[in-house]
């Protein structure tokens, strides 16, 4: 198995790892501490054309294949009242992929997961003096199908390296559908 990080941006705030604000947004107040993950697996498919099917034509052609994905994704939020001297900050979530690929892809399996957990620290939102937001944990799973490619799998043609940033990206943003405090600007790709 090929145990890599996906490319990594040209040195701008999601190559860095933590983006911190000024201090003025420090002090004794409400604050808001957001935590998010993900977990997934995966195997290609290749999706046959069964209607061509019959005792005198050979089995069907892939018409494509995909990536059979499994997620689970997790947030935390928490309301604390207390002092950051640091004010502000941010930390990318940094992701990892362990699969069976030699040109740098996703291969035909493996696994994609938080190898640094993001995190978000704020100041709360406030209404009339009280915080206008809550606590709360999601945690969900789901499966999505997702690097759809013509044919059947090519990791030559269409799984290599510079592939990976979109197919991920599109997994990222369905994360957001299922836990809507994930934040998809925190994922470092």
């Amino acid at each position: 198995m090929a145990r890599r990080r996906p490319a990594q941006g040209d040195g701008g705030p999601f190559a860095t790892g933590l983006d911190t604000s000024d201090t003025s947004t420090s002090g004794t107040k409400w604050w808001v501490i957001q935590h998010q993950s993900f977990y997934g697996m995966y195997e290609r498919r290749n999706i046959y054309n069964t209607t061509v099917s019959s005792v005198s034509v050979p089995a069907p052609a892939a018409t494509y294949n995909l990536l059979d994905v499994n997620m689970r994704v997790t947030t935390t939020k928490e309301l604390k009242y207390i002092d950051f001297s640091a004010g502000s900050f941010n930390q990318y979530q940094e992701i990892i992929l362990d699969n069976d690929s030699v040109s740098g892809g996703f291969g035909v399996n493996g696994t994609v997961s938080t190898s640094a957990i993001g995190i978000i620290r704020r100041p709360a939102i406030m209404v009339g003096g009280e915080p206008a937001e809550s606590s709360g944990t999601c945690t969900q799973s789901f499966n999505a199908a997702v690097d759809k490619t013509p044919g059947t799998y090519d990791s030559g043609n269409y799984d290599t390296s510079t592939d990976i940033q979109p197919v991920l990206f599109e997994l990222i943003k369905t994360c957001k559908d299922y836990c809507p405090n994930f934040e998809t600007f925190l994922v470092n790709l």
